[in-house]
């Protein structure tokens, strides 16, 4: 197993010089550029060894894009219509792509709305693999094989996911709803903070299937679900 980590496009935005000037979109555009004549190289070298066949290969990242690189001014949404970004609580911070090859298993172009986390990597390759865990190993990852065999029952695989921002606010997905522990974005972008007034919302609730931009707070309106989450994530907290 091979990771390859490339930071890029990430701070500070230096491509290397074959690629300066080549996306004009400045330097946060060059890094995307050789990030992608990277990728590209990798793959050719697959298919040159003879190994492209019995390979997966995954494209992620471990948050969403920083919004500092100045690629608004080129037209460029890095985290397309998200709220929010790198260190946020949002989805903007947490929501990325997660692109598979893996020939003769996925299917070039199938699209999957299951929900996953980074930890469920290290699960699946295990199945892919046909590796046993240890008992009580790598308790917070889940398979997701199911999916990319497209023989899940449905999109789901797992229960949950726990979120948390750059100063510690935490949040957790649970099908369609997420609850954030905090007010404000507690990241990158202002407000990082909001304090709560007496008696109101310490938190805020929404339903992604219906606000995935998460611009209407339902905590208020849905008590019961609220407290569902908040009891699930203090369980998933103290274990």
């Amino acid at each position: 197993m091979m990771a390859f980590y490339p930071t890029l496009p990430h701070y500070p935005h230096i491509p290397n010089l074959p690629y300066k000037g080549k996306s004009g979109c400045g330097a946060y555009g060059d890094g995307v550029v050789e990030f992608d004549a990277s990728v590209g190289a990798i793959l050719a070298t697959l298919e040159a060894t003879g190994q492209a066949e019995n390979t997966i290969v995954i494209v992620t990242s471990d948050n969403g894009a920083d919004l500092s690189g100045g690629q608004a001014g080129y037209g460029h949404a890095s985290n397309s219509w998200l709220r929010g970004q790198k260190a946020d609580i949002h989805e903007g911070g947490h929501r990325v792509p997660f692109i598979v090859r893996w020939p003769g298993v996925v299917d070039a172009g199938t699209v999957s709305d299951a929900t996953i986390c980074m930890t469920d990597i290290f699960a699946t390759v295990a199945d892919a693999v046909g590796a046993t865990i240890p008992k009580g190993g790598a308790p917070d990852s889940v398979s997701f094989q199911s999916v990319l065999y497209g023989t899940s029952a449905g999109t789901q695989v797992r229960g949950s996911v726990v979120h948390h921002s750059m100063d510690g606010t935490f949040a957790i997905r649970s099908g369609p709803w997420k609850l954030s522990t905090g007010l404000g974005t507690g990241g990158f972008t202002a407000p990082r903070t909001i304090e709560a007034t007496p008696n109101g919302p310490t938190g805020a609730l929404f339903h992604l299937g219906d606000d995935p931009r998460e611009t209407h707070d339902l905590w208020s309106e849905w008590p019961g679900e609220v407290e569902r989450l908040r009891r699930e994530l203090a369980d998933i907290r103290g274990r």
